[in-house]
This record gives structure tokens, sequence and C-alpha cells, in this order.
């Protein structure tokens, strides 16, 4: 599988800069909210305030080259597993087109007073189900 289904634009901020003058491996996982939660929006149909069922788990980043500001940044993402009450996601962050970094995360869906784990409704798994 190599074609993602969903593409966000990050704006890089002068805040996301540190010394090296490059990216902090720390803003990252930043990046990957922001484009997550427009996926979410997308296939969902809510928005981010009405989202409160689903946390992430897990979360793996692999740095592969480095991104300096002015850089045209994109995030591409899709769904590439779904479980009982959980589910994956592959992004590709991309740095004037070229592959940035890499990484997964795993999220959970919960039942938002009680905390615990709950499965996935069939539609919104038909919604996040890879094709």
């Amino acid at each position: 599988m190599t074609d993602y289904e969903y593409t966000y634009p990050i704006d890089i901020r002068y805040r996301d800069i540190d010394t090296q003058r490059i990216v902090n491996n720390g803003v990252f996982p930043t990046y990957l909210t922001e484009a997550r939660t427009g996926y979410f929006e997308e296939v969902l149909g809510r928005a981010a305030e009405e989202i409160q069922d689903i946390v992430t788990a897990r979360m793996e980043i692999d740095y592969l080259e480095p991104v300096e500001r002015g850089d045209d940044l994109t995030v591409h993402l899709r769904c590439s597993d779904v479980g009982a009450s959980s589910f994956t996601i592959e992004y590709e962050i991309r740095a004037d087109g070229n592959p940035a970094a890499r990484a997964t995360t795993v999220q959970v869906y919960i039942d938002p007073e009680t905390g615990e784990s709950r499965a996935i409704e069939p539609d919104v798994r038909r919604r996040f189900a890879p094709e």
C-alpha cells in the first residue's frame, strides 16, 4: 500500500525551529495531531471538539531528513488497520515533496465517561477500513 488517502498542509511556525535552524523533533507529534484531527473531521463528519472518544495509545516516528522553515510541508496519512477497538494510522511527512519523516499511531476508541476501550461501531469501522 503506497497511496495515502488524506493530505494536510502544515504551516511551519517560527517557534517550531530549534537552535540548529530545523524543525525540532518534539514538534512532529503536533503535526501528526493536526493532520489526524483534520482526517477525523473529514471521515467522521464531526468537528474536532466533538471527537472525544478517540485517544492515542501509541506513537512511533522515524526522522528521515531535516525540515527547515520555508519548506512546503505536508502530512499524508492513511488508516492501515482496523481492529475491534483500535485502528492504526500511517503517516508520511513531506518537505518540498520529499519524505522527511514516517510515523505510525494506534488510536483507541473509548467510552469518554469511563476511559475504557469500546468496540468501534460498524459505520465508523467502514469509514476507517482500508480498501
